[in-house]
């Protein structure tokens, strides 16, 4: 994954362009000089400025630390992957609400990224596996059961994880939580209609 001990300077430039702020209301709500800011322009953004730039843009720390709040910025080279939240009333994953970029080292080399979908989780029931804020990435493949695992399935709106076991026996599937000790056995006629893709890798914030 990328270095990530300051923050692009350029990213922040582009949000407030796009957002049509001025970066006089940046330094300001930093509270540091004008000089100081532009100075920036060569070294970036230090870390103790990541708290308050995220208040300011009311963006996730996770996206002014990994990259881009849209398809357009990648200086690096690296990968964007659409990203939204773990939450109800989404009719359509592909509306994402941002997206990180990742180096293309942070993936073995079998895996292709175009499918690729990240989902910052935002429920408890897969701690410790899973905790809230931390970004699951998976790759979309709906209808697709790769081998046991955790995956990303959708009912409605409602984004879910869980951990999926197959019983080759019975040819059922199970689905389970790891703090909640819940678990549902189904078929594979009725988990197809709402599987999205399994977990290749996460981010712990």
């Amino acid at each position: 994954m990328k270095n990530n001990s300051r923050v692009s300077y350029k990213l922040v430039e582009k949000i407030a362009k796009d957002r049509g702020i001025k970066l006089s209301e940046i330094y300001k709500y930093l509270d540091i000089s004008r000089q100081t800011f532009h100075q920036f322009k060569t070294v970036n953004i230090p870390l103790n400025h990541l708290e308050r730039l995220s208040d300011f843009f009311n963006i996730d720390r996770a996206i002014l630390l990994l990259g881009n709040e849209d398809s357009n910025i990648n200086n690096d080279g690296d990968i964007n992957i659409k990203a939204h939240e773990q939450k109800e009333d989404i009719s359509d994953d592909d509306k994402a609400c941002t997206y990180l970029s990742l180096s293309r080292a942070f993936f073995s080399k079998d895996i292709r990224t175009e499918g690729l979908r990240a989902l910052k989780i935002k429920r408890d029931d897969m701690v410790p596996d899973l905790s809230p804020n931390d970004w699951l990435i998976y790759e979309k493949k709906v209808g697709t059961f790769k081998g046991d695992g955790v995956y990303v399935l959708r009912f409605g709106g409602n984004y879910i994880v869980r951990k999926i076991t197959h019983n080759e026996i019975t040819n059922e599937f199970c689905l389970s939580t790891y703090n909640t000790k819940k678990e549902d056995i189904i078929s594979f006629e009725e988990l197809h209609d709402h599987l999205l893709g399994k977990r290749i890798a996460q981010l712990q914030f």
